[in-house]
């Protein structure tokens, strides 16, 4: 709610607005019965109570007093204009105030009107937020979730590709081996090979010379 356009009270108030406004107050459990309405928030502690029950972190009951005195009535009413009224959205003039104090005629209607229309209308820009947190947070969880299936399927991929190295090295190693194996019996073949050829050599001199 822009508190930088703030709506005055209207100067008039439609019959058929009276009426749901009468069956709206109706549907409150407020601590007083309301038998004159104009007489009995008067004071603005039943505003107060209304507040609370619509939106309870607005105000703090024990602010406001129920009084006589038009002093009293008008410190309550200012109250209400300060932390209630401005935050959603309105405000309401000392001329008002004089009206609802002095309980004029349609007074405090006009105020009651504008703030059950005002708080329709936040209500529904918090509902609005809201909708709108609960997505954010969502997209905001199903990214993270993502993220973190991404990074579990490259770790997944990385131990692979550790296994696969660790593999390759075995492999490396095992081939290595029986290249050696395969040279150590080459060398031991060729060893052979070298007494063989010496003692056939040695044998044919020796049949040359016996000759």
């Amino acid at each position: 709610m822009n508190k930088n356009e703030l709506i005055k009270i209207a100067s008039k108030i439609k019959e058929e607005e009276l009426q749901e406004l009468n069956e709206w107050l109706n549907s409150f459990a407020l601590s007083r019965k309301i038998k004159n309405v104009h007489r009995d928030f008067s004071d603005g502690v039943l505003m107060a109570e209304l507040v609370n029950i619509c939106l309870p972190k607005f105000v703090e009951l024990h602010n406001y007093s129920k009084a006589n005195s038009i002093n009293q009535k008008k410190y309550n009413w200012n109250t209400l204009n300060e932390k209630v009224f401005k935050r959603l959205g309105f405000k309401i003039d000392k001329k008002n105030v004089e009206e609802i104090v002095n309980c004029k005629y349609m007074g405090v209607e006009k105020v009651l009107n504008t703030f059950k229309n005002q708080l329709q209308k936040f209500q529904n820009e918090t509902k609005e937020e809201e909708n709108l947190k609960a997505l954010n947070d969502d997209t905001e969880k199903a990214f993270d979730q993502s993220e973190s299936a991404r990074a579990d399927q490259n770790q997944d991929q990385l131990n692979n590709m550790n296994s696969d190295i660790l593999n390759n090295d075995e492999i490396i190693k095992i081939l290595k081996d029986k290249i050696f194996n395969l040279e150590k019996l080459l060398k031991i073949k060729d060893s052979k090979i070298d007494i063989l050829n010496r003692k056939i050599d040695a044998l044919s001199r020796t049949t040359k010379n016996y000759f």
